[in-house]
């Protein structure tokens, strides 16, 4: 429990820390991720109801869930590059943040002698590459658990809102 505790507390450190550093920025993120796994779901039921104005002939209707579905993949390829975008100004600004932190720390340090230190300098310039990275995959790890929840959550209720019997087989079938 120790082991599990300990890097449970890293990872909300992780989180924390790039949440602190770019509030609006994170929280613009979950969202953009929320809606591009959502998005999945919401053009399988288009499709499906593209398929049953088509199977009953009723062509304002497919030409209408058609013209919506082209929509929202549009505006899901658009979300996807705003993703990225965001996703580089997290990256940058907490990696600003940190390397300020740690170069105010080391600058505290008294004399030289810490410098000609071949261990201290290999601990430090480690700190520095996994301070830089760490709490990025972090928040990655995070987003793809997000991802997988909203786009699973979705297809279920798609699944569920088709046929209830089909949803129960597949919870059956495992």
């Amino acid at each position: 429990m120790g082991a599990l505790g300990k890097h449970g507390r890293a990872i909300g450190a992780a989180l924390a820390l790039q949440w602190r550093v770019a509030p609006l920025a994170s929280a613009a993120i979950a969202a953009l991720t929320a809606a591009l796994a959502g998005s999945g779901a919401l053009a399988a039921w288009l499709t499906k109801q593209l398929l049953d104005a088509i199977a009953a002939g009723d062509a304002h209707r497919a030409i209408g869930f058609a013209v919506v579905g082209g929509a929202i993949g549009g505006l899901a390829l658009c979300l996807t590059y705003s993703a990225q975008i965001l996703n580089g100004a997290i990256r940058r600004r907490v990696a600003l943040h940190v390397e300020r932190a740690l170069f105010r720390k080391v600058s505290e340090l008294d004399g030289l002698r810490h410098f000609e230190d071949p261990a201290f300098r290999d601990r430090l310039q480690l700190a520095e590459q996994a301070a830089r990275a760490a709490p990025h995959q972090v928040g990655d790890l995070a987003l793809g658990g997000l991802r997988a929840v909203v786009a699973i959550g979705g297809l279920v209720g798609v699944v569920l809102a088709v046929s209830p019997a089909i949803a129960l087989l597949l919870l059956v079938s495992g």
